[in-house]
Parts: structure tokens; C-alpha cells; sequence
């Protein structure tokens, strides 16, 4: 369940499976395996056939023959990558990172009916999944994921297709700070109001002492 969408980096594409998922590309690698072998023998026959001075009926008949198995060949690829519109960093604790995920099968052609999940996992193995949502542009899909604590976790895209690509583990911030700088603030307000008193206390100093009332 890994490469960029647009304006943003390429992610790196995992290596781990497990499941299902991992013996369904067993099968999918095994089948293109079979057709590269087909080729391989097709046109080592054409060749044979061509130095041999076969009809040229018959020559031209194997090398049809490779036009209709490439493009079969070509569809039988079982691997997919994943473009992220961004990474977890900065996600506080409690918040969430709304990724959305381009699936492309082998790399160009964008997938859709699948089911992407973004899973994540803390430092005790505890994993939590979200499931991607189609958002109705073709290969496109959107998660909404949530840290439920502060730490290290580490995270991974089931593609939906084929397989699942993992990434560098993420620290997860503690969050809960307030948006409001109240510090600094305070720290204003008491010397606005030092200010205030010691321009008061220097203007008392500075009036004349009232003079004393004249005798009549």
C-alpha cells in the first residue's frame, strides 16, 4: 500500500506486503514471468525461422504473433506507485494530516476503484488504518488521519492494488499549545504599565511645591 504529486516530492516506494496482497503479487510477478518467456521463445523462433529461409508467410506470421502477446504483456504488470500531496511531519498529537494519495498503475495510469489506507503504527506495534476516499478525479483518493498520542510512529500506504510502501518512521508533537501568544503579551502589558508609573511617579517630582498664602 509509494512517488509526487503535483508540486510536491516524491515519496519513496515501500517494499513490504503482507496478506492477501502479498501472494496476489506473487501471482501477478509469476504471470508476467510466463509472458517474458513466451517472447523470449517467439522471437527466438522468428529468428531461427528468418535464418533458415522459412517462408516469409511464416515469419510474418510469429512476429504477429509478439504484436499480440506485447500488449498482453504490457497489462499483466501488478505493481502500482503512490504520489502524497503531504507528509505527516508537523501533525501535532489529536490533529489531523489529510493526504491525498494519486495511485498510478506502473507509475502513469491512474487506478481507480481500489481502496487505499494509510495505517500507522506505534512504538508498541499498535497499528490504526484509514481508509482513502475517492475525491472524483480519476486515480485521486483522500484520508483523513489522526495521531492519537505524541511519540515516534511509523506509517505505510496500502495502494490498494498490489502492495504496500513504507516510509521513514515520523515524531509526532505534543501539541495542546495555545495559537494565541499569551507570553508575550503579559510580558507587554506589565511594562506598558511599568512605563505608566514611572511617568507618573517623575511628573509628580518635577510640580512646584503650591506657595504659601499671603498674609492680608
Amino acid at each position: 500500500m509509494g512517488a509526487s504529486a503535483r508540486g510536491v516530492a516524491p515519496v519513496a516506494v515501500g517494499l513490504e506486503q503482507s496478506g492477501s496482497g502479498s501472494l496476489q503479487r506473487v501471482g501477478e510477478y509469476a504471470f508476467d514471468v510466463i509472458w517474458l518467456v513466451v517472447l523470449v521463445a517467439v522471437v527466438v523462433e522468428t529468428a531461427v525461422a528468418m535464418g533458415r529461409g522459412v517462408g516469409r508467410l511464416h515469419a510474418v506470421g510469429w512476429l504477429a504473433l509478439v504484436a499480440l502477446a506485447l500488449p498482453a504483456s504490457a497489462a499483466a504488470g501488478g505493481w502500482a506507485t503512490v504520489q502524497l500531496s503531504s507528509l505527516p511531519a508537523g501533525t501535532d498529537a489529536g490533529g489531523t494530516w489529510t493526504p491525498e494519495l494519486t495511485v498510478l498503475q506502473h507509475g502513469r495510469t491512474p487506478l481507480e476503484g481500489i481502496s487505499p489506507a494509510v495505517r500507522i503504527y506505534d512504538g508498541k506495534g499498535t497499528s490504526r488504518e484509514f481508509p482513502a476516499q475517492p475525491t472524483g478525479t480519476p486515480g485521486h483518493y483522500r484520508a483523513e488521519v489522526t495521531f492519537p498520542a505524541s511519540g515516534e510512529w511509523r506509517w505505510e500506504i496500502w495502494d490498494g492494488f498490489s502492495q504496500t510502501h513504507t516510509y521513514a518512521p515520523v515524531t509526532i508533537g505534543g501539541g495542546g499549545e495555545s495559537s494565541f501568544p499569551t507570553a508575550p503579551v503579559t510580558g507587554g502589558v506589565l511594562a506598558a504599565l511599568g512605563l505608566a508609573g514611572l511617568a507618573v511617579l517623575m511628573l509628580r517630582r518635577r510640580r512646584p511645591a503650591p506657595q504659601a498664602a499671603l498674609d492680608a
